[in-house]
C-alpha cells in the first residue's frame, strides 16, 4: 500500500504541532523515514513511501522526500517559516486561519 507522501507530511507536521513543535525539513524527512521503516516491519518490507532510502551522514536520505516538501501546498495550513539566528534554516509548523 503506497499514500501520498505529501499527505503524510501533512500529517507529520499536524501530529508534531499539537505537541507544540515545529519542524525542520531534515525532521520532517527522519518522521516519514520512521514511518516507512515500522510500516515496513509490518509489512514484509514494502513502506508507505516506495521510496528508495540510503544513509548519508547522520540519517536517513531520499531525493524524493525533499521533492515532496517542495510538493506541499501552501493552502494546506502549513506554514514554512525562514528563521534566522546562528544557523538559517526553515522550520514547518501547522497553521489554522
Amino acid at each position: 500500500m503506497q499514500i501520498d507522501p505529501v499527505k503524510l507530511i501533512q500529517f507529520i507536521v499536524c501530529q508534531a504541532t499539537e505537541f507544540g513543535a515545529s519542524l525542520s525539513p531534515i525532521r520532517v524527512v527522519k518522521f516519514v523515514y520512521l514511518a516507512d521503516l515500522y510500516y515496513a516491519r509490518e509489512n514484509k518490507g514494502e513502506t508507505l513511501t516506495g521510496w528508495p532510502w540510503k544513509f548519508v551522514y547522520f540519517g536517513p536520505y531520499c531525493t524524493e522526500s525533499f521533492l515532496a516538501l517542495r510538493r506541499v501546498d501552501p493552502g494546506s495550513h502549513l506554514q514554512l517559516s525562514i528563521f534566522l539566528g546562528s544557523r538559517i534554516g526553515m522550520l514547518f509548523s501547522e497553521s489554522w486561519r
